[in-house]
């Protein structure tokens, strides 16, 4: 549905109300939801191959003011450049499974902007208090949703640390080795041009129960982008999540001060996956001469990184810690002697 019936005026998403919300006579529209979609079986060792979509070929028109557009900026849905009206392409193209709707407008999202920097350290105390004007834009992120089950086989040494009576360090190493399977679930991969996966990671997580299955109806009135990658091209960070998981799972069940080496020889097996869009916020502004954009999670609002930093307040930090390390050797030192 693209109008209102009561009026004929057009429909966006509401994301307080998860409704589409005609803007002219205020009128809403449930949208079918569910949360059950589709997962598609995958193989981490052989080579998967999806249709390449040409973006050239994906028309379009606006329903508003009829002018026609193709499948360009990497944009699945967008706003009409004549009239601002919603617009939406084929979608059917991308075999798009899930979605995760917003769940705050634009509105809010400033302050949720504001409040999100107020934890963040070592950003400028002018920043914190009074952020510039920004500019928000809304999309959704592409992204491919995985399970995955691992067997694992790994070996290594860890080692205690002890202090001597002269304040040196004594390291005694043990030898580890074992078996074990796990479970991963929910392992999100970035495949867009606009978000890398470090920046993805940064405003993790996402609440995967909130996932509904894909409709367009959620896209009115929000830009998405374009499949930028494949799964082929995410399976290495697919593995490097899983990895960082099993290594970290592993060493839980020791105890130790450090890790001299961890070998683990990993077996992938009941791979899945799901084709995702995630809500974003992309919030752009200028500080002290700078451009800057930060992106948000557009579900919780927890806020990214590329934000400014404060060169005295990293300093003083770094100073602080170098004092403590040597306040902490120098107690040993002295009730030791």
């Amino acid at each position: 549905m693209e109008k209102c019936t009561k009026c004929g005026g057009l429909l966006n998403f509401d994301p307080s109300s998860q409704k589409l919300l005609c803007k002219s006579c205020q009128s809403t529209y449930d949208i079918a939801e569910s949360n059950e979609f589709l997962t598609h079986p995958f193989d981490m060792t052989c080579k998967t191959t999806e249709d390449v979509i040409d973006e050239n070929s994906i028309k379009s028109h606006c329903f508003s003011c009829g002018a026609v557009f193709s499948g360009k900026n990497l944009a699945i849905s967008s706003v009409c450049s004549y009239c601002g009206a919603p617009l939406v392409l084929d979608y059917d193209a991308f075999g798009i499974d899930a979605c995760i709707p917003f769940a705050f407008d634009k509105t809010t999202a400033k302050q949720k902007f504001k409040d999100g920097i107020k934890s963040k350290l070592f950003l400028p105390r002018k920043f914190k208090k009074e952020p510039p004007e920004n500019e928000i834009e809304s999309v959704y992120i592409p992204a491919y949703l995985c399970n995955v089950k691992t067997k694992n086989e790994y070996s290594g040494e860890i080692y205690d640390e002890s202090r001597n009576s002269d304040g040196s360090t004594n390291r005694s190493y043990r030898k580890i080795k074992g078996n074990l399977g796990f479970v991963h679930q929910n392992i999100v991969t970035e495949c867009s041009s606009q978000i890398t996966q470090t920046t993805l990671n940064d405003i993790n997580p996402f609440d995967v129960r909130g996932a509904k299955k894909f409709s367009p109806d959620y896209l009115m009135g929000y830009s998405t982008e374009f499949y930028n990658r494949n799964l082929e091209q995410c399976k290495q960070n697919i593995k490097a999540v899983a990895t960082a998981d099993i290594r970290a799972r592993i060493l839980k069940n020791y105890r130790y001060d450090g890790v001299n080496y961890l070998n683990i020889q990993t077996d992938f097996y009941d791979c899945t996956y799901s084709k995702i869009i995630l809500p974003t916020y992309k919030v752009k502004y200028t500080y002290a001469g700078k451009d800057y954009s930060t992106f948000m999670n557009g579900q919780t609002g927890k806020v990214g990184g590329n934000l400014p930093r404060s060169i005295g307040k990293i300093l003083l930090a770094v100073a602080g810690g170098l004092m403590l390390v040597g306040l902490i050797g120098f107690l040993i030192y002295y009730f030791l002697i």
